[in-house]
């Protein structure tokens, strides 16, 4: 069923039943709004704009998320690189399964890094995705594959260092 067949549906129902005061109020929400869909991505209907108009920095948790999100991404950049390194250097044990899956796990954590963590960052300072909605559904992509890498390579490297 679609929006437009939703909203009529509604529409025809509090026109035509005992809806009270407050029921019929409420349909309001369901009103049209005009807007060019075609000079935007997607768009929002905000009631309050002055929630919007909000400054980033009065956010009560954006100095210790921004604080968080910079630590990790350079301390998670350098550990991964320097993990990489370690085991990609060493000839003898680069045989080993449990070096594959740690090297495995290093670059899904540097997928993870380099991807979503510049993007949770920038969400902190824009409120609007600028990149179109293409990139939006790679980034939540790339976001789950790598968590699922992440968690399926520990859980290789449990298991091989149980049996083992």
């Amino acid at each position: 069923m679609s929006s437009e067949s939703v909203l009529e549906t509604l529409e025809a129902s509090a026109n035509h039943s005992q809806f009270d005061g407050e029921q019929n109020r409420s349909l309001n929400y369901f009103q049209r709004h005009s807007v060019d869909v075609h000079d935007v991505d997607y768009f929002i209907y905000v009631t309050d704009l002055d929630l919007v108009r909000k400054s980033w920095t009065d956010d009560r948790a954006f100095y210790p998320s921004t604080l968080t999100y910079g630590l990790t991404f350079a301390l998670g950049l350098i550990g991964n690189i320097l993990v990489l390194v370690a085991l990609l250097g060493d000839r003898k044990s680069s045989r080993n399964v449990t070096t594959i899956l740690m090297v495995s796990l290093a670059i899904a954590d540097l997928l993870f890094l380099l991807v979503c963590v510049p993007y949770e960052m920038a969400h902190k300072f824009i409120s609007y995705w600028t990149a179109g909605v293409s990139m939006c559904k790679l980034v939540r992509f790339v976001e789950m594959l790598s968590a699922l890498a992440s968690v399926l390579n520990l859980t290789a490297v449990s298991v091989e260092r149980y049996i083992a």
